[in-house]
């Protein structure tokens, strides 16, 4: 995907064009597990735990409420908020039963939208995807980015696979997530010939202003 590629708000599912602009940037990997993952609107969850062939236990680094302001202007417009609302910020890690971790990710939730979304979503036991299709709750999701961003669990930050995409119900979008993948287990080598190609380098869609970050105690 090329850097810079805009974004709307509109509430809608993802459009035949945006998906020709991912399948575009999901071709500039080479591993066809990798393509799959980072194009499908499923949940992603038992997608890795298939690629895998291991069930993954969720870890939740991280749980609080956050005002307007700590939310980056591009999410607000796309969670078409008002000044007043106030968004849950929650940061998980999926990780293999031996404590290697898989992804990590990062939602944040526009509450009041739909209060049993804004109760599920401190389910500490289960991947928000889980929870929320047991809980009933089955909202659609519009892919904005896919490509590359910094594994942030080591120290050296390599390029790894990466996605950002909305989830909505019936009453308008409620949440944006940003799912980054182990490069270990989840390769984000390129295709041949793209190495320097700009289709593999993820456009930045920060969550959160630096106020955010540094309140949730995420480094990126």
């Amino acid at each position: 995907m090329a850097s810079g590629a805009p974004i709307t708000a509109a509430a809608t599912p993802t459009t035949a064009h945006e998906r020709e602009r991912l399948a575009r940037a999901v071709r500039a990997f080479d591993c066809a597990a990798t393509r799959m993952l980072l194009i499908s609107d499923g949940l992603t969850t038992p997608l890795l735990e298939a690629t895998l062939g291991a069930p993954l236990e969720v870890q939740v680094t991280h749980l609080s409420t956050m005002p307007s302001g700590s939310v980056c202007p591009v999410i607000s417009a796309l969670l078409e908020c008002a000044a007043s609302d106030r968004f849950l910020v929650r940061r998980t890690t999926l990780a293999l039963p031996a404590g290697e971790a898989v992804s990590e990710n990062t939602m944040v939730l526009r509450l009041g939208v739909d209060p049993r979304i804004d109760r599920v979503a401190t389910d500490r036991t289960r991947p928000i995807g889980f929870a929320l299709a047991e809980a009933g709750l089955l909202p659609w999701r519009r892919i904005l980015r896919v490509g590359t961003s910094r594994w942030p669990l080591t120290g050296d930050a390599p390029r790894c696979a990466a996605k950002t995409y909305l989830l909505y119900t019936a009453a308008g979008p409620v949440m944006c997530i940003e799912e980054r993948f182990n490069p270990c287990l989840i390769s984000a080598r390129p295709a041949a010939g793209r190495a320097n190609a700009s289709a593999v380098e993820i456009a930045e869609l920060p969550l959160l202003t630096p106020e955010g970050i540094a309140c949730s105690g995420k480094s990126s």
